[in-house]
């Protein structure tokens, strides 16, 4: 049987998860507060990323999840913190049961001499997880227990915590899991063997940093035997490169995963390594050795020190990325198709011209000029960067260059484009930015003028940034300029925080439009804390450290970065792509409340709402002086996004009940909407024609309720829109319709005009339809209105309209009953829709549904019987007048018997729209209606699930 469905429950549950799953946790607060449905979604998403760092966390979210157990197949990642007591460990100082109550902990006995008489790095291992609360062992069972509940979870995050005893067998209970991290944690000797084959598990992707093991432990190194890993990432607690190399007498050696293709090694620090280089070569063996076994990688990264090594060419073969210190990069990228490269070596303390040499090294290589991509950390500014980059790498797509010491000047800056980025044709992102810039007005300042230069120490915060207008915008000219030297350069970084975006040029416009976008980064000593937390933790952290920077606050997120802890810049909180937002918000384009709840949700989401909540504007006396005040005010963007204008309610009555001034200011703001193409001129009878040919880019045209003098008069103003492509007439009136004979013959725009809408009295469609005839081609007639509230008319229009349906085919019928049922003597004696073969929607309205149906009600339903169009898709019936128990026996007895006897083989949609407030009846009633309309049986309509019922009223109080 069809499915009843309300307007209201036709935006679906997927799209709004996907758009509530943009958001910061802030703002789901925000919208779990805003409906019933909305709470339901958004309070999945608030579970959807779980961290339990303090037991008595994990107990106030117990009732939740006993009231809402579906939630835990949502669940999709979890960052555990929480220790378990230990009587051989100093854990916490108090202990939580499960009950709330807290109790002092209690220590093994002769634990304080033990830790006397151990050696430091012992009494470290037992010490290293003090924390100020930790789990009793009854509630850290129950919470491991919950934790393998969540069998939908794919990221699994232990930090700063002793693994539990059952690591592997929470793994096996997780058959989703597919990143898997431990970060200082400790392994201790009571932990269970993990199982025979380790390959068996999911796991794409494992971290392991940090890690204290017990000797009589297994290491959990094991688990990147995994048949599926792709990412590896260890630092010398867990060496992967000694593990698969080592040779063990009698037994067998680990086999790397043919899947691994990236790599992260977190080496020791340049203080830690061996002053003499043979010590180095004897223990860099057994990387090389490791890198032996890798023939498929194709990333790797290198975080802390590593000095050049002597690497093979036959070495990882399909290497395309390296990220790591300069003095390694062109021993990977010697003989190899490095597609980008990323140097970092501030931690080292390398000077500018040691960096220059290194990258005269790496271009010398073969594969420079297949490096797309670079990145690099150099200690100070200079121009020579930039010439030695377009000699030593000419294929480059994306640069990007941090300094932190010097300036870009404005000589530089102007420079740019036509001696630099003119010369990397292919180059598309240009990033060259310092950190701790606080404003856009040091690089408008000459190379020499260094007294100009604020000597003050920088802001250690990129995101506090003082606000520039005048200079920011001087900034912006200059990229401007540099467009015709760099056509395909589309993004461009100088200040942090931020990146200005390029798009194609539009019609009619010299020069594209540089945006600003919000680019927002964080230091490494923040950003290495961060890595690892969840969504939930990381977002609350980050808006503590940025809380001076309200631009971002609604907007900020933590994306999680397993990949690269090492550098000291990078992009940390993620932001949905500014294309991605205008996806989204245009599909609720027509919708205005959505749109007004998405202009106030998020800031991000503010600039695309506006575009579309302002594309229509309904202009009436009563709003104009607020409208004049905006559109006049200075650098305003409103007359650019306005599209449709109503113009309406411009009458001697409105006038005298509004402002005065109305006609005055409506005549000072119509030159100012140029970009207006949809113009509805509605009720305005003192408004002179000559005013609205001012709009020079209308391609829509619709005229309702006027009267003119004269068809020549209607035609005159159609014509005076050069542009014209579609014309929409409704109720017309016409003081001398008899006398007039139209003498325009041509089209008023291009060949493809169509009549969007002709509705009105008979004399004057007749007149309309007499000049549509006349113009050659024909144009298509997309909505034909029959009003039969005048019957006795003259119908000879019916007929020419039945002629001209022929030639240009009338795809879509409105019938307006207005009350006709009322008068039971009159028939229709000349409405027959068999004549219009190529129909696709029927509508008829005012509709009277008394509380009991006479004989005339299947007036409306002989329609159906008339239409031979095989092509209908769309059928509505609305009711101005009816009631429940009228509704309910015209749809189930009259409407289905209708659909029995015939066949819509195309048809989508049958709508019930009920306007009559009498009849809205309270949620009981209506689903009660429901129950009864999927009795009724509709043939061969019963599985397309096609009727929908629209209520245009709220439901009544019970």
């Amino acid at each position: 049987m069809p499915t009843i469905h309300g307007f209201s429950e036709t935006f679906p549950n997927e799209l709004l998860l996907e758009i509530f799953g943009s958001l910061g946790r802030f703002d789901l607060f925000q919208v779990v507060q805003t409906s019933r449905q909305f709470h339901c979604l958004a309070l999945r998403l608030l579970y959807r990323d779980v961290i339990w760092q303090d037991p008595r966390r994990y107990l106030h979210s117990i009732p939740v999840w006993k009231g809402s157990p579906n939630f835990k197949d949502a669940t999709r990642s979890a960052v555990i913190g929480v220790c378990e007591e230990r009587y051989d460990h100093i854990v916490a100082a108090t202990v939580v049961e499960p009950d709330g109550s807290v109790r002092r902990h209690v220590e093994m006995p002769g634990l304080a001499a033990l830790l006397a008489s151990a050696q430091p790095y012992e009494a470290h291992r037992l010490t290293r997880h003090k924390i100020d609360r930790a789990a009793s062992s009854s509630l850290f069972n129950v919470m491991i227990q919950h934790l393998s509940s969540f069998t939908a979870l794919n990221s699994l995050i232990f930090k700063k915590a002793i693994v539990p005893v059952t690591f592997y067998e929470i793994l096996q209970a997780l058959p989703s899991l597919r990143i898997l991290r431990l970060e200082t944690c400790s392994i201790t000797s009571a932990s269970t063997a993990p199982p025979a084959d380790l390959g068996v598990f999911p796991i794409t992707e494992l971290t392991l940093l940090d890690l204290d093991v017990h000797r009589s432990s297994p290491h959990p190194l094991m688990l990147a035997t995994s048949r599926n890993l792709r990412h590896l990432c260890c630092d010398m607690s867990a060496c992967a490169f000694r593990m698969f190399t080592k040779k063990v007498p009698g037994g067998s050696t680990p086999v790397v995963p043919s899947t691994l293709d990236s790599i992260h090694f977190h080496m020791p620090e340049k203080r830690f390594w061996p002053a003499n280089m043979l010590d180095f070569s004897e223990n860099s063996y057994y990387f090389i050795e490791f890198l032996k076994l890798c023939p498929n990688m194709r990333h790797i990264t290198i975080g802390g020190f590593i000095p050049s090594i002597s690497l093979p060419n036959d070495i990882v073969p399909l290497l395309q990325f390296y990220q790591g210190p300069i003095l390694a990069a062109a021993s990977f990228a010697r003989g190899r198709s490095i597609l980008g490269v990323s140097l970092c070596d501030l931690d080292t303390g390398i000077d500018l011209w040691e960096w220059i040499q290194a990258l005269q090294l790496l271009g010398e290589c073969q594969s420079a000029a297949t490096i797309h991509q670079l990145s690099a950390a150099v200690p100070a500014w200079d121009d020579e960067i930039l010439l030695a980059v377009v000699k030593l790498f000419p294929e480059l797509r994306k640069l990007s260059i941090s300094y932190t010491k010097g300036r870009l000047s404005e000589d530089t800056i102007l420079g740019i484009g036509p001696h630099f980025a003119a010369r990397l044709p292919h180059l598309h992102t240009l990033h060259l930015y310092s950190p701790f810039m606080r404003s856009a007005a040091p690089l408008m300042i000459p190379k020499y003028d260094t007294y100009l230069i604020d000597t003050q120490t920088p802001s250690p915060d990129p995101c506090k940034l003082s606000v520039d207008t005048e200079a920011e915008s001087e900034l912006k000219g200059s990229i401007g300029s540099w467009d015709r030297h760099c056509p395909n350069l589309r993004e461009v970084q100088l200040l942090p925080c931020f990146v200005w975006r390029r798009a194609d040029n539009r019609k009619g416009e010299v020069t594209a439009i540089w945006a600003k976008r919000p680019y927002q980064m964080l230091p490494s000593s923040e950003s290495d804390s961060e890595a690892g937390l969840g969504a939930e933790e990381g977002i609350f952290k980050v808006r503590y450290a940025l809380s001076g920077s309200d631009f971002y606050e609604n907007t900020l997120q933590l994306t999680i970065i397993n990949r690269l802890p090492s550098i000291r810049f990078r992009i940390m909180l993620q932001r949905l792509a500014p294309e991605t937002v205008d996806t989204i918000i245009d599909f609720l384009h027509a919708d205005q409340q959505a749109l007004f709840a998405c202009s106030l949700t998020a800031k991000q989401w503010l600039p695309s709402t506006r575009f579309h909540i302002f594309s229509k504007v309904h202009l009436r006396p009563a709003n104009i002086q607020t409208f004049a005040d905006i559109v006049e005010a200075p650098c305003s963007s409103l007359p650019r996004m306005l599209r449709h204008l109503l113009i309406n309610a411009f009458s001697e009555v409105m006038l005298s009940l509004g402002d005065r001034n109305a006609l005055q200011l409506l005549h000072r703001v119509v030159p100012l909407l140029h970009e207006v193409d949809h113009l509805h001129i509605c009720n305005s009878p003192k408004v002179e024609s000559d005013l609205f040919t001012k709009f020079e880019n209308i391609h829509h045209l619709t005229l309702s309720q006027l009267s003119y003098g004269s068809m020549d008069d209607v035609l005159r103003l159609v014509y005076s829109f050069p542009l014209l492509k579609s014309l929409g007439i409704k109720n017309l009136h016409i003081t001398k319709p008899a006398s007039e004979r139209s003498v325009y013959q041509h089209h008023p725009g291009p060949k493809s005009l169509v009549i969007s809408c002709l509705k009105g009295k008979p004399a004057t469609c007749n007149l309309l339809l007499e000049w549509i005839a006349a113009l050659n081609p024909i144009p298509e007639i997309q909505a034909l209105n029959f009003s039969l509230y005048d019957a006795n008319a003259d119908s000879s229009w019916q007929a020419r309209a039945v002629r001209l349906s022929g030639s240009a085919p009338i795809r879509s019928i409105d019938v307006d009953m207005n009350s006709f049922g009322y008068d039971v003597g009159k028939e229709v004696p000349y409405l027959d829709l068999s004549h219009y073969s190529n129909l696709r929607t029927l509508r008829v309205y005012a509709i009277c549904l008394p509380s009991s149906l006479p004989p005339f009600t299947h007036r409306p339903l002989t329609l159906l019987s008339q239409i031979t169009s095989s092509r209908v898709e769309e059928i509505t019936f609305s009711f101005s007048i009816c009631s429940l128990d009228s509704l309910k026996e015209f749809v189930v007895t009259r409407v289905s018997q209708a659909f029995r006897n015939h066949e819509f083989p195309q048809l989508h949609r049958l709508s019930l729209e009920i306007k009559d407030p009498s009849a809205n009846g309270n949620l009981q009633d209506r689903e009660k209606l429901g129950a009864d309309l999927r009795k009724a049986d509709f043939g061969h309509l019963e599985t397309r699930r096609i009727l929908y019922v629209h209520w245009c009223h709220p439901p009544l109080e019970n």
